[in-house]
């Protein structure tokens, strides 16, 4: 056992290093950047983030996108299969990207919520590898849409409805590759610091949790006047 002064020096020493890593995880997290109001018209979350880390989303290799081709509007949604909100979301989401002929919507899987996020999140990026966006969206679209729990098994299903062998999406599901994928769309949620799903990134913005068609398509125009969710 440690004596008094040692255990003092100790904890005084571990308290700098975890105050500095607050620091440093803090610098960008302000709750309420924007004076944002979802449809509800409660208050919406949403934080400023670094600049050099919201321009590598767009070189993720492994975003599901859909709606525009070029980089005119650009909003990235982290999801999970398995997220309530995100599920009633989708349906929206869908519905304004085909409204807004300028916007593109980058999909980015954040399976925080669960294994069976994590298997459907295979899938689907097992389906992007093989295939392309349009046909990852709409296996997507299905799995937001479904009643019950998404995982592996059901979207292997949705898969072959779409066309896809099964045992050829399976074995690239389970690939080193499509898991190397996942983990850096993890990675970048978390040095975001976008833990809760879903969220969404506007220019330098971070905004967590839906806020409503009405409140999102506010926010999408406004970023298309002034790049960020307000002007």
């Amino acid at each position: 056992m440690l004596p008094p002064n040692r255990r003092q020096t100790l904890r005084l020493a571990l308290g700098a290093v975890v105050g500095s890593l607050i620091v440093d995880a803090s610098a960008w997290a302000d709750d309420f950047w924007y004076d944002l109001h979802g449809d509800d018209g409660g208050p919406v979350r949403n934080t400023r983030l670094p600049g050099e880390l919201t321009g590598e989303l767009a070189g993720l290799p492994s975003i599901i996108w859909a709606g525009s081709r070029d980089d005119a509007l650009t909003l990235y949604e982290f999801y999970d299969d398995n997220c309530p909100y995100c599920r009633g979301a989708a349906k929206d989401i869908d519905r304004i990207l085909r409204q807004t002929p300028d916007l593109r919507l980058g999909l980015i899987n954040n399976a925080v919520l669960s294994p069976r996020s994590v298997e459907s999140a295979k899938v689907a990026l097992a389906m992007l590898s093989l295939k392309r966006s349009s046909l990852a969206y709409a296996l997507q679209q299905r799995l937001m849409a479904m009643s019950g729990p998404a995982d592996g098994e059901r979207a292997l299903r949705i898969g072959v409805e779409l066309g896809v062998d099964r045992e050829l999406l399976r074995q690239r599901a389970e690939s080193a590759e499509v898991k190397t994928m996942l983990n850096r769309q993890m990675q970048s949620a978390a040095d975001l610091g976008l833990s809760a799903t879903p969220a969404f990134v506007l220019g330098n913005s971070g905004i967590t949790g839906y806020p409503g068609s009405k409140s999102l398509s506010k926010i999408i125009a406004a970023g298309r006047v002034c790049g960020e969710p307000v002007c």
